[in-house]
């Protein structure tokens, strides 16, 4: 008895209109196979010229398989470089684009850097061999313009003004409240400590001389990496370690001063309680001092969150400018040349920092007239 195999034969085939002065930016594919058994496919590129291409010829069992015919070494095009240095009598120095090969213009020019598209009606055709005789094969290709945004794009297409305008309040709060935050508490703290001073001001005074020696950005770089955190959960990291540090002494000195005042003694006369007299008589004397600080130490921290995105420690579901500049670092930017990629970003950082310490030393003459220039 003789057994004859059965092989199933699928052909598909699609057209499209290319008109456009320029070529596309990128052109990927995707093929899905539902078959039980290997299914032999070819792809041909067919051009409006007649000429053709043979992108693919591959053996693929069941799945989805993706493929960009824009990047890395595809056979195709070595050969059809052999084919049109040949048709056209040119000796290339190089091979061709992947990009000149499937839409260049057949002439002299697809092997300058001017490659002009080639205009008219373009066909793939999709051949498919398979001893399934349930096989079944698609294919679906996208073409990518090329895209322009106030800002530019990124290597994926995304206007990166998006991202610019996304990341400003994200960043403008961060900056302010870490700031806001950190002065109010490292206040408050030596406040407490220049006020009962022996044993309280003595514990305060030494856990602050601890965090002084220790390296503030590789501790929260540290927990950062450990632990994933959110964009607010850093935020409630660097606030509890940036409460430590030199400022702490400043203001402590300054409430020393502020303690020996005949109204601090009035307010004792009178019976105010130690955490009125703190926050009602002694916190209110230093404010005038204090705005000016916060204001100028926002730039620190939006640099600070910045810093530790292009490092991959921040929020990675968060947009903000760090994280634009960890995707241009990891994407190559200044190496492929796509400069607008981290100049938008990096703009925003420079331009903040600039306006807050504009505002910082003008709120420090309003609020400290001896500072004021004769």
């Amino acid at each position: 008895m003789e057994a004859r195999l059965k092989v199933v034969y699928i052909v598909l085939e699609a057209t499209f209109k290319y008109n456009y002065d320029t070529l596309p930016s990128q052109i990927v594919r995707w093929l899905f196979i539902n078959s039980s058994k290997p299914v032999y496919v070819t792809i041909e590129w067919i051009k409006p010229e007649g000429t053709i291409v043979n992108i693919s010829r591959l053996v693929l069992n069941q799945g989805e398989f993706y493929a960009d015919l824009t990047k890395g070494s595809q056979d195709f095009v070595l050969e059809y470089t052999r084919y049109i240095a040949t048709k056209l009598g040119i000796t290339p120095e190089e091979e061709l684009s992947n990009l000149a090969v499937l839409m260049g213009k057949e002439d002299p020019d697809i092997f300058s850097k001017d490659v002009k598209p080639s205009k008219g009606v373009y066909k793939i055709v999709v051949r498919a061999e398979s001893s399934d005789p349930n096989a079944d094969v698609d294919i679906k290709v996208n073409i990518y313009g090329t895209l322009y945004g106030l800002a530019g794009t990124d290597e994926y297409r995304r206007d990166l003004f998006i991202a610019v305008a996304w990341g400003a309040p994200i960043a403008l709060s961060f900056g302010l409240l870490a700031s806001v935050l950190t002065t109010l508490i490292q206040m408050f703290i030596a406040a407490t400590s220049a006020w009962f001073g022996g044993v309280v001001d003595n514990i305060i005074q030494r856990l602050n001389e601890i965090f002084m020696i220790l390296p503030f950005l590789p501790i929260v770089a540290m927990i950062a990496l450990f632990y994933r955190l959110t964009i607010w959960s850093l935020l409630a990291v660097v606030v509890a370690l940036g409460i430590w540090g030199s400022g702490m002494k400043t203001f402590r000195a300054m409430f020393l001063q502020i303690k020996e005042m005949p109204y601090i003694e009035a307010a004792k006369a009178y019976g105010a309680g130690d955490l009125r007299i703190i926050i009602r008589y002694m916190i209110p004397r230093v404010m005038p001092m204090i705005i000016p600080i916060i204001v100028i130490s926002i730039p620190s921290y939006v640099f600070l969150e910045a810093a530790l995105a292009l490092l991959g420690l921040s929020d990675p579901t968060t947009i903000t400018w760090g994280k634009t500049l960890e995707e241009a670092y990891a994407g190559a930017a200044m190496y492929r040349g796509y400069y607008h990629w981290i100049l938008a970003p990096a703009a925003m950082l420079f331009l903040i920092s600039i306006a807050f310490a504009s505002i910082g030393y003008t709120l420090d003459r309003v609020f400290n007239p001896r500072l004021k220039e004769m």
